[in-house]
């Protein structure tokens, strides 16, 4: 669920309680889209694709509660010059095929999760600056999204019976027009989809 915005209310705190000592001010990762029960930091910044996939894999392979989301936090640099991995950054870690009208129209913020286990899920979240242009891209680069992407979503036998040539489909979730991409036994291997033209969700389910 998409958590609501927090509001501190600082002239109660200031008016009741100006004798006490004040409160440490708990931040909110800027890529903290939706609510996460824990979060794991991975320094990406001399990581190659494959080992990229393998933190991810490893992360689902941990033991967890089917409702628990873990965000994977992926970061850039040393511990006192720690910053986020921008988008752009991770997708050429992963060295995918996206144009680069569609890279500069997604937003720096990502949130890339897990959820649950046996399966564990995975959930990209990534904030549009463009939904003109991220629209069109997303459907340009479909024909190679499945080769790019699908290993941080799906195990090595489910990407075998996806063959190459498969192709994303118009489907509907919750009244929301998605595109989805099912393996030869018909079952769904990755989506995307829009919120309200200012987020790409991807899935595997």
């Amino acid at each position: 669920h998409l958590i609501p915005l927090e509001v501190l209310v600082f002239w109660y705190g200031i008016t009741t309680y100006r004798e006490r000592p004040a409160l440490p001010v708990v931040e909110t990762p800027a890529n903290h889209f939706v609510y996460a029960n824990s979060l794991v930091n991975i320094d990406a910044s001399t990581l190659s694709r494959q080992a990229v996939i393998d933190a991810v894999n490893a992360e689902k392979g941990k033991s967890r509660s089917d409702s628990d989301l873990e965000q994977i936090e992926f970061l850039r640099g040393g511990t006192t010059t720690t910053t986020l991995l921008k988008t752009a950054d991770f997708l050429t870690r992963l060295n995918v095929h996206a144009s680069n009208p569609l890279v500069r129209a997604l937003d720096p913020l990502f949130m890339l999760s897990v959820l649950g286990t046996n399966p564990a899920h995975t959930i990209l979240l990534v904030k549009i600056a463009s939904f003109e242009n991220a629209f069109p891209g997303m459907l340009e680069w479909e024909s190679r999204l499945a080769e790019d992407l699908l290993p941080l979503f799906q195990a090595e036998e489910v990407i075998a019976e996806t063959p190459s040539a498969t192709k994303f489909v118009d489907t509907t979730i919750q009244n929301r027009d998605a595109r989805i991409l099912r393996s030869s036994k018909g079952q769904t291997v990755l989506l995307y989809a829009f919120f309200d033209n200012s987020l790409l969700i991807m899935a595997d389910d």
